[in-house]
């Protein structure tokens, strides 16, 4: 167990948190307190924090001794399940618990939701382009949806696919999140992320 920590970036994941943490926090503390903006204005923290967050806890299953770990550990995978498990629900109550304010709108349930949703993508990604360069695609989908996706409130199918930017009280939402952190968190732990011409197992 130690010799898998040591071969992780946990301590940049961990500094990652803490500056993640406090940025949402002024973020969503100066939007709440400008006059000129709503509820939906806390949209860019909900949105953008998460993905911070997935980059760094997926990116932390990069390991600098794949083959230490091979000849250490029989049954890695297992050790890859409860890191990506304990990360992600570390992150989620830190960072849910910056944007207290409105929880069923864009505050506490929706910043847990997309922390859930994007990394789950950023695990299933991994599996191709390794955990390093995990987080690009899913900054990509993040940003594109962040400025395409209709700001209406919509159900159904387009909140399936614009799930980061819609209220944490949206079923749709939900699923679409669950299901990309419930197979991506499968694969990625079993399979292990790309690393170079081979996968670390």
């Amino acid at each position: 167990m130690m010799l898998y920590a040591r071969t992780r970036g946990l301590f940049t994941a961990l500094a990652t948190l803490i500056g993640t943490a406090l940025a949402a926090w002024w973020f969503a503390e100066w939007l709440i307190d400008t006059p000129r903006f709503g509820a939906s204005a806390r949209v860019p923290v909900i949105a953008m924090a998460p993905l911070l967050a997935a980059a760094a806890i997926v990116g932390s299953l990069h390991s600098c001794s794949s083959e230490i770990e091979e000849t250490a550990a029989r049954w890695i995978w297992l050790y890859r399940a409860g890191h990506l498990a304990i990360a992600t629900a570390i992150y989620a109550v830190v960072l849910g618990a910056t944007v207290t304010i409105d929880h069923a709108a864009f505050g506490t349930y929706a910043m847990v939701r997309n922390i859930l949703g994007f990394t789950g993508m950023a695990a299933l990604v991994s599996i191709l382009i390794g955990a390093r360069l995990a987080w690009l695609p899913v900054m990509i989908y993040g940003t594109t949806t962040y400025l395409v996706a209709p700001r209406e409130l919509h159900s159904g199918l387009t909140a399936a696919w614009a799930w980061p930017i819609q209220q944490g009280s949206e079923p749709a939402a939900w699923w679409a999140a669950m299901s990309l952190f419930a197979t991506g968190i499968s694969a990625g732990s079993w399979l292990g992320p790309a690393q170079g011409l081979h996968r670390d197992r």
